[in-house]
């Protein structure tokens, strides 16, 4: 009963002092002895402590049925019930009967009352045409298939022209089968006429009705357009071709030549000199164009005083005028826009004996200026005209390689 006794001990030696008992007056054993060894004081797990009692008992249980208000779970328990919750601990009158029948409203079966399908839906309650081929002929059979309604249904079939938004009338009144076995006959050819197939159930006025996919009626004859009697409007190709009497041109020289032509019908049509067929040169060294036969040689440089307006090829002979006079040798003074020393004119200073002029085309890429921190003699003009003498000095005064100014006056020397 006490705190310090000891199982090996054969002799007591007055060391028993505590008393093995509870003092907390909130435990389940208070004021009880405990003779297990275990923990002295005993409590209701923390988690239940709200709600059970040290018997575990609920503290609140209103409906006595051994399941605390806190922990009730309300719901349908009736087990044959569509809502059943089979975790529910007190009933909440929600449950609800379960009716079988048909639920899918497409169908013919359908029970807006259901509420479990019972495998009743059957047929559908709309009608739906499959497709057939997009082109038929006159004396085929066309099998129409559609699906929809009951056996018990009676179907009309009927013809309508879609591109005159017209009936062609009754094909017929059968059975709901989901099938009819057609022979379309003297319905105009071509693809001028497009048809469709109608449904609906019988008698008027009906539930349900459906209008099929596009066709035309096939056009038969030679389609061969090489045959004699060829025929543009048929889709349909007959075995008919006749290839003994063809009218056509029969020079295999000709652009329009017929090997299968046996008549010449005088149609023949040949290239101009120097050109095939299809407008090409027969002859052209050079692809630009131009039938090595008609080349012109000449000038063809626009500014030079013996350009030659009819040239195509140049002669590499233009004679351009000195610079600052026209081809008649009067002195000309250069005006914004005009093309000389191999650009164009975009500045002329005060004077009008300086300016600046734009190269005609980029040079394509970014160079450095070169020699940072150098001082180069005759590089430091600021004013308008001394450009090109600093670009000289600097590329005379610069080791440096591929830089700004260098390449600006290897641009010059190539283009002028």
């Amino acid at each position: 009963l006490y705190i310090e006794y000891s199982p090996i001990a054969t002799i007591d030696d007055g060391s028993c002092v505590n008393l093995n008992i509870c003092d907390d007056s909130q435990a389940c054993n208070f004021g009880q002895l405990n003779a297990n060894g275990a923990s002295i004081c005993e409590y209701v797990p923390s988690y239940f402590e709200n709600y059970l009692d040290c018997e575990g008992d609920c503290l609140n249980d209103i409906d006595g049925d051994g399941v605390c208000d806190e922990f009730e779970i309300f719901g349908c328990t009736d087990t044959l019930a569509l809502n059943y919750n089979l975790f529910a601990t007190e009933e909440d009158f929600s449950c609800i009967e379960v009716i079988y029948g048909c639920t899918d409203f497409n169908y013919v079966e359908y029970n807006s009352i259901a509420n479990v399908d019972d495998g009743s839906c059957i047929y559908l309650s709309q009608l739906t045409l499959n497709p057939i081929q997009p082109e038929i002929c006159n004396g085929d059979s066309i099998l129409i298939t559609w699906s929809g309604l009951t056996p018990n249904d009676l179907i009309y079939i009927s013809l309508s022209n879609v591109t005159n938004n017209a009936g062609e009338g009754q094909i017929d009144i059968v059975e709901n089968t989901g099938e009819y076995l057609w022979i379309p006959n003297n319905l105009p050819t071509g693809s001028s006429d497009i048809y469709q197939i109608y449904i609906q159930d019988y008698p008027w006025p009906p539930s349900s009705w459906s209008y099929g996919s596009h066709f035309t009626i096939c056009s038969v004859g030679c389609t061969d357009p090489n045959a004699f009697n060829y025929n543009p409007d048929a889709t349909e190709d007959d075995g008919s071709c006749d290839y003994l009497n063809i009218s056509a041109c029969i020079d295999t020289l000709a652009c329009n030549y017929n090997e299968y032509a046996t008549i010449d019908d005088g149609s023949c049509n040949y290239p101009d000199e120097y050109f095939d067929c299809d407008g090409f040169c027969l002859n052209d060294i050079d692809d630009d164009g131009v039938c090595d036969e008609l080349e012109i040689l000449g000038c063809i440089n626009s500014d030079a005083c013996n350009y030659n307006i009819n040239a195509t090829e140049d002669n590499g002979l233009c004679e351009l005028p000195t610079i600052g006079f026209n081809c008649y040798g009067n002195e000309v003074a250069a005006e914004i826009g005009d093309t000389i020393f191999g650009g164009i004119v975009f500045y002329i200073d005060s004077t009008g004996q300086s300016g600046l002029v734009a190269a005609l085309n980029d040079i394509g890429s970014t160079q450095p200026w070169g020699c940072n921190g150098t001082y180069i003699e005759g590089a430091g003009g600021l004013e308008i005209g001394t450009g090109l003498e600093n670009s000289i000095n600097i590329a005379q005064g610069c080791t440096e390689s591929n830089i700004a100014a260098k390449v600006a006056l290897d641009y010059e020397s190539i283009e002028g």
